[in-house]
């Protein structure tokens, strides 16, 4: 069994705007074989944008993402490598001064990482996320969206094979 998740957060200052987004995911998956897990993450998101003509723009979201990581190196290793995929189901609510609205997001997603094991069970993880979005909006966009996070994940099935 795997429990853990990660935040993330990235914010900017240019000479128009502010911009800022978080996220935090926590996640609970079954190794289905050695190395390979399968599971879903709940996640939470904001984000908001002010221009410096006065526009302000924030939105806030909640949505599950079922996924599947991979390990591939041995798990008794201190450092591993991962390739995670998913897909997550959105809800977002977007309040600015001029409109508020609600749309569904559908966003496959992917994420490479490398993980640090503080113990045998306990693990660090630092990883790139990658996904393609697509919002019913009152039109339809899609776009690509790459950023990188930060994790921590307990490992329930080595507790179970250091007991042995």
């Amino acid at each position: 069994m795997l429990i853990g998740g990660n935040a993330g957060f990235r914010g900017s200052i240019t000479s128009s705007n502010q911009f800022y987004n978080f996220s935090l995911q926590p996640n609970m998956g079954f190794f289905v074989i050695k190395k390979l897990a399968i599971g879903s993450s709940i996640g939470f998101y904001g984000q908001g944008e002010r221009n410096f003509q006065g526009g302000k723009y924030s939105s806030i979201g909640i949505g599950i993402s079922p996924f599947a990581r991979y390990y591939f190196l041995k798990s008794e290793n201190k450092f591993n490598l991962f390739a995670n995929v998913g897909l997550g189901f959105y809800q977002n609510w977007t309040l600015n001064l001029d409109i508020n609205s609600t749309r569904f997001d559908v966003t496959p997603n992917s994420s490479v990482g490398l993980v640090y094991f503080l113990r045998p069970q306990i693990a660090l993880e630092a990883r790139i996320n990658a996904g393609y979005s697509y919002s019913n909006f009152g039109w339809t966009t899609f776009g690509v969206q790459v950023n990188s996070s930060i994790g921590f994940q307990i490992h329930l099935n080595k507790i179970r094979e250091d007991a042995k």
